[in-house]
């Protein structure tokens, strides 16, 4: 039956009103319950996959997902046949999968990838819980709405003790990149095998790669077996030491040595996202930063100090005023105007030098040689300001020296902007931000 026969038929009570995607197993429609007006998705077997097996395991996701009632795991409404075919009524979820955001943005800002981690960890506690293993966490997997909740899809696969074997000797079901060595080697999975895909899935979300990726499928099969991969921070430097260590455990070749349930991981994922909001809500700067040469810090962006702290200098300075006079007098006596004007300008140009290091550019104490710095922002690339100028965009490197200092601004669309105040070191080159969100 074609596409255009099926919009506007009746299922039970749901029309449907359009067609959304297609899968392995079956077509996936918009429909309408005709009394309520409850938006659905309807997930129908195809033709093409209507044998037994595939009827059972159509079968089994929705005895499984039926039993399921969690904030980030999408519910099952119903179960009803059309023309002789099974069909789950499902709910709707408007939105875009992991897979449609990463393949639009790139690698997904630190705190909404965290975040976002959290929530499918807690739904997979939430499944482990009930004896259930999903084998097929993966982004195509996981949706993301308008509001930002994450909702876990496609349970079609999914094994609990009462699911019937769906797979035959020698063969392996899942999604191969997501995979772990267990399951390429001899088929088994259990709840660490999920623990597995959930790394894979952070490191995809923090760089917009996949751990493991190959030209042949030989290739990919060694690189699995053997947890053969480029650390995190490697393709993002970015990407904190916490969370580089939270993959990296994921991904053990050896389930013995993983998070041994989502509880675990989940506990863990929990106390680095503490640590990176308590991070965004206090000041961010360290004591030593890094200043591009040359630059001064906009006057807007300079704290005043109190009237009676800037009058100081003033008065000071008279000092230095009246021993000038006394000198250019004497000067002027013993020395001829022209070696008297010479050495004024001379003076007066040190001075002007000295007072524009010490008010306008806060780079005081600067010594040594020019080493390379990098500014960078944990949620992606940002624009960087100086003097109300933007100098360029994260990760953003810069020659300076040893105690230059001066301010900037990191500015990205839907975050607050960032005012920082660097200063020079010798021992740190490279310096990441976090931006609060508006």
């Amino acid at each position: 039956m074609s596409t255009a026969i099926l919009i506007n038929s009746m299922i039970g009570e749901y029309r449907l009103t359009r067609k959304l995607g297609e899968g392995g197993m079956g077509e996936v429609y918009q429909g309408v319950h005709s009394k309520i007006g409850r938006i659905v998705a309807v997930k129908i077997l195809n033709q093409a996959s209507s044998g037994p097996q595939f009827v059972e395991r159509f079968l089994n996701e929705a005895r499984i997902q039926a039993g399921l009632q969690h904030n980030n795991i999408a519910t099952l409404y119903d179960f009803l046949e059309f023309g002789g075919k099974p069909c789950i009524i499902m709910e709707y979820i408007e939105g875009q999968t992991l897979t449609e955001c990463i393949t639009s943005w790139g690698c997904l800002p630190l705190a909404d990838a965290i975040r976002y981690f959290q929530s499918i960890v807690e739904a997979i506690d939430y499944v482990h819980g009930r004896g259930i293993v999903h084998r097929d966490i993966k982004s195509n997997n996981v949706k993301i709405t308008t509001t930002g909740q994450v909702k876990l899809l496609d349970f079609g696969i999914a094994k609990s003790g009462a699911s019937p074997s769906l797979t035959v000797t020698g063969a392996f079901i899942g999604t191969l990149q997501y995979l772990s060595p267990e399951q390429l080697q001899g088929g088994f999975a259990d709840a660490r095998s999920d623990i597995w895909a959930l790394g894979v899935l952070l490191y995809e979300m923090t760089t917009s790669h996949l751990p493991f990726e190959a030209t042949t499928l030989g290739d990919l099969y060694q690189k699995i077996s053997k947890a053969n991969y480029i650390p995190a921070s490697t393709m993002n430097q970015s990407v904190p030491r916490e969370v580089q260590s939270i993959i990296a455990r994921c991904l053990k070749k050896n389930p013995g040595d993983r998070y041994q349930s989502a509880r675990d991981l989940l506990q863990e994922v929990n106390r680095v996202a503490a640590g990176l909001s308590s991070s965004s809500a206090r000041p961010t700067v360290p004591a030593s930063w890094t200043a591009p040469k040359n630059f001064q810090p906009a006057p807007s962006y300079a704290p005043q100090p109190p009237a009676s702290v800037a009058a100081a200098p003033s008065s000071k300075s008279k000092m230095p005023l009246i021993a000038a006079a006394a000198g250019l007098i004497l000067l002027l006596l013993v020395g001829g105007l022209y070696f008297l004007l010479s050495g004024t300008s001379t003076s007066t140009q040190r001075e002007r030098g000295q007072t524009d290091q010490s008010t306008a550019g806060g780079r005081r104490g600067a010594g040594g040689h020019e080493e390379t710095y990098t500014i960078d922002a944990a949620e992606g690339r940002a624009d960087v300001f100086i003097s109300g100028e933007r100098v360029g965009s994260t990760p953003y490197q810069f020659q300076a020296r040893p105690g230059e200092q001066v301010r900037l601004v990191l500015k990205r669309e839907g975050y607050k902007d960032k005012e920082v105040d660097v200063s020079a070191s010798e021992n740190k080159k490279m310096y990441t931000f976090m931006l609060d969100k508006k």
